[in-house]
């Protein structure tokens, strides 16, 4: 779920995700593949095919994770594999989340939700458009705000940066805002 999370990644193209697309070195995710109606294949679009930072910890996380399983990282084993080494149950991963999100009082949030996250977050972090849309593997940066443009901050920010610009050019000291310097 963190992978989702932190990454951005449809639940598709993580149930696709094989070790040798992780690279540990540049700590990015390449998205390569989707599963999709019970077949894996290339993503959902042209665009979809992307690589996916990954923060530090999550890639030492992930690290580990390969380590324990002991498989090697340029195996093409998946990253969630269930016991005979296949793609994973989507709707047993469904459920798991779901029953997660019911523990924890928030019982609508399912596996879109933690692209939602993603998405949320890096708007909160001033990411542009642009950067999500491409972040996110989407066709375009209006799609992009006409899917996510809810997760954007409501409130107005504060313009006080307006006052550091040419504040000493226009007013002199004491005087009033909007007040012209007289001659």
């Amino acid at each position: 779920m963190e992978l989702l999370a932190k990454t951005g990644l449809r639940p598709s193209e993580a149930l696709a995700l094989q070790w040798q697309h992780v690279d540990f070195g540049r700590r990015r995710v390449r998205v390569r593949r989707s599963y999709n109606a019970g077949r894996i294949g290339p993503p959902k679009t042209r665009f979809g095919s992307r690589d996916v930072p990954l923060a530090p910890g999550l890639a030492q996380a992930l690290w580990r994770a390969r380590k324990a399983s002991g498989v090697d990282p340029a195996d093409n084993a998946l990253v969630f594999a269930d016991t005979e080494g296949g793609v994973v149950n989507r709707t047993a991963a469904y459920r798991a989340v779901r029953a997660a999100g019911s523990r924890s009082g928030v019982p609508w949030a399912g596996l879109r939700t933690l692209r939602h996250t993603c998405a949320s977050i890096l708007f909160r972090r001033s990411y542009n458009a642009k950067q999500v849309q491409v972040w996110l593997g989407h066709h375009s940066p209006a799609f992009t705000l006409a899917t996510y443009v809810h997760l954007l901050p409501d409130d107005l920010p504060e313009p006080t940066f307006f006052d550091a610009i040419g504040a000493s050019d226009e007013a002199g000291e004491g005087e009033a805002p909007g007040e012209a310097k007289r001659a």
